[in-house]
């Protein structure tokens, strides 16, 4: 009878994850002065896989999130379908393969804010509510 509580608390915990998980809003921002006012969610995909590196004459500069935050395990379950597993070895497989730059890593959504708002090439995921205030910044995605 433990076991099958255990794994009752266990699942209950799991889906409570998930469900704060996509209950903040996530936005996809980009520099104040980059030349897009909005992205489809398969342009999207395609930045964060490596198939596209231009707006333009702009070099695209996707920007990930280390570690397992939900912020992140949010980004890659709702927008890209996916799992961080899956994509980190997407990207393994990729950069042996094919060479070329994986996403950018930074720390937290602070991070990725400063980066975006400094470089007009660059692309991030953050929750919208973290947004607020933050100037050099426009939101081109956001998850429903």
């Amino acid at each position: 009878m433990r076991i099958g509580i255990g794994i009752l608390v266990f699942m209950v915990t799991i889906i409570g994850g998930i469900l704060a998980v996509q209950a903040r809003e996530i936005a996809v921002v980009v520099n104040e002065q980059a030349p897009l006012s909005s992205i489809t969610l398969s342009e999207l995909k395609d930045i964060y896989l490596g198939e596209k590196a231009f707006w333009g004459s702009v070099k695209i500069k996707p920007l990930d999130q280390e570690g397992e935050k939900p912020v992140r395990t949010g980004f890659l379950t709702t927008i890209l379908k996916t799992t961080a597993e899956s994509y980190d070895s997407y990207w393994t497989k990729k950069l042996f393969q094919d060479g070329g730059v994986s996403p950018g890593k930074k720390k937290s959504s602070g991070e990725v804010l400063d980066a975006v708002s400094q470089d007009v090439g660059a692309i991030g995921y953050v929750y919208k509510d973290e947004i607020s205030g933050k100037a050099g910044i426009k939101v081109i995605f956001t998850s429903k």
